[in-house]
């Protein structure tokens, strides 16, 4: 699977980030995020008619990772290390 996005600017052109996502089934995925990293579900939103995007996290480790799944299939889009609460725009003190 591939992951094209774009990025929006009225000023640039849009430019792509293409790169291969690993994907398993849901129970595989998930299960591994869980024994390997400690992340359970933090948050939970439907991006089509039976296709979900999660993000899970351990908060004592400060880890994420952004998964989209259906019945099916769940593929893993990002990780990383550490999260905030503030907004995209918003500056840190």
């Amino acid at each position: 699977m591939i992951l094209t996005g774009a990025a929006l600017s009225s000023v640039a052109e849009p430019q792509e980030i293409s790169r291969t996502v690993p994907c398993d089934s849901p129970k595989i995925v998930f299960g591994q995020l869980l024994r390997d990293y400690g992340e359970t579900p933090q948050w939970v939103g439907q991006s089509g008619e039976d296709v979900f995007v999660v993000l899970v996290t351990n908060p004592a480790k400060k880890t994420w990772s952004m998964v989209e799944y259906n019945k099916i299939l769940a593929c893993v889009l990002s990780v990383g290390v550490s999260r905030s609460t503030q907004s995209a725009g918003s500056k840190k003190n």
